[in-house]
């Protein structure tokens, strides 16, 4: 063998080299950013899955904050049919006069829609708020 030939021999083996090395650091790469891509997927997944937590956290704590206000309405709502005095929960007549006691409320003549408030008039249909009474 000659001189070029031993030439072209390590030349064509420092080629081959570098073409395995290049390939090896680029299956790495590819790797690295694989992984990456993953855990940033992954922390994604995670921060909605806290997000979509914390807004039922919140419409539960919501939904309770209604039901509560809504008994105490309710509550507040019981007077006795003759004096008007407001009544205790589970009291059906009045200690004060014997008077029936029934729930007083207002609600939209139109709508139907339960008035908050002071309301005069409906804030969903524009309809005069009335006072109702339920026995």
């Amino acid at each position: 063998m000659g001189f070029f030939d031993n030439l072209k021999k390590g030349i064509s083996e420092l080629w081959d080299k570098a073409k395995e090395d290049a390939a090896d650091r680029a299956k790495e790469a590819a790797e690295e950013k694989a992984q990456e891509l993953a855990e940033d997927a992954a922390d994604r997944v995670k921060e909605a899955a806290e997000e979509r937590k914390k807004k039922k956290e919140e419409a539960q704590a919501a939904e309770q904050k209604a039901k509560e206000a809504e008994q105490k309405a309710k509550e507040e709502a019981r007077v006795c049919s003759k004096c008007g005095r407001k009544a205790e929960p589970n009291v059906k007549f009045c200690p004060e006069c014997g008077g029936k006691i029934v729930e007083k409320y207002r609600v939209c003549s139109k709508c139907g829609r339960r008035a908050e408030g002071d309301e005069k008039f409906c804030t969903e249909c524009g309809g005069e708020i009335a006072e109702k009474v339920q026995e």
